[in-house]
């Protein structure tokens, strides 16, 4: 499968997305829940992606993953 879209376009939660790193995850497919906030509810740079099937959600930066497609059907 190859990426439909590129990470420079504008993340949304519900984007489907191959994970590239870390490599004990990398080539899973995921689902972008949000973007993660810190202290004082302010943005960080790392979204909240969580790995299909499993019971695991990691804190990506818009590099360690590749966007595959908007949202799940």
């Amino acid at each position: 499968m190859t990426a439909l879209l590129n990470n420079h376009q504008t993340l949304q939660p519900g984007m489907i997305v191959r994970i590239l790193y870390p490599l004990y995850v990398a080539g899973e497919i995921g689902k972008i829940l949000s973007k993660e906030v810190v202290e004082q509810e302010e943005n960080s740079d790392y979204w909240l992606v969580k790995i299909r099937g499993e019971k695991i959600v990691l804190a990506l930066l818009p590099d360690e993953f590749q966007i595959l497609k908007m949202r799940e059907v």
